[in-house]
């Protein structure tokens, strides 16, 4: 999704992750819109 961004390691044993650092705010509001499009369907209650 996003090619170029910093990848970070949280704590051993993690996945790498993105780094997110203060002031990303524009960067931040485009992951979750891309992130917000891939999002399944909420599953009717029965």
């Amino acid at each position: 999704m996003f090619p170029d961004a910093a990848m970070e390691i949280p704590y051993k044993g993690a996945k790498a992750m993105i780094l997110l650092e203060e002031g990303d705010s524009r960067f931040v509001n485009t992951l979750f819109e891309k992130m917000y499009a891939e999002l399944p369907e909420p599953k009717k209650k029965k």
